[in-house]
């Protein structure tokens, strides 16, 4: 599902977990990576990403999700993470 960007501000923090700011060498900021709605009990997790369409392709918001999921799971005891 794709969200209006009012809506994705809006329901940004809802259910948050953690938050990452990605952040290239040369670039500056180039997206988020949300972790949120964890359930310990299932040991489950979401995980969101939004990036700059300049960005596309460079694969900087994919590193910034690989490194969510590493830290998710030193975090918390993780069976599945949701995309």
């Amino acid at each position: 599902m794709v969200l209006s960007p009012s809506e994705a501000a809006r329901t940004f923090w809802a259910g948050c977990a953690a938050a990452f700011v990605v952040v290239g060498v040369d670039s500056g900021p180039v997206g988020c990576v949300h972790l949120s709605n964890f359930e310990p009990v299932n040991g489950c997790i979401e995980l969101s990403v939004l990036g700059d369409p300049r960005f596309e392709g460079a694969g900087l918001v994919v590193e910034g999700a690989g490194l969510a999921i590493d830290y998710a799971i030193d975090a918390w005891p993780l069976r599945k993470v949701y995309f």
